[in-house]
């Protein structure tokens, strides 16, 4: 089992603070309560292209912080 030290599961909040608004509905939904693409855009109403852009351009920020 691996462990997460603190101090990164702190920043890991601040960045994932930092998207906006509709990438952190997405990054939730997609990873926290484990949504399909199509189901995160009936839910939030929005195409399943600007949900797979958002996850990834979301995905992209968080890496990057992260390194």
């Amino acid at each position: 089992m691996t462990t997460t030290a603190p101090e990164t599961t702190i920043d890991l909040r601040r960045q994932v603070a930092e998207l906006s608004l509709q990438q952190r509905n997405v990054i939730y939904l997609a990873y926290w309560e484990d949504m399909t693409e199509a189901a995160i855009a009936a839910m939030l109403d929005l195409s399943v292209g600007t949900v797979h852009r958002n996850l990834t351009r979301a995905k992209q920020r968080l890496r990057k912080a992260l390194e």
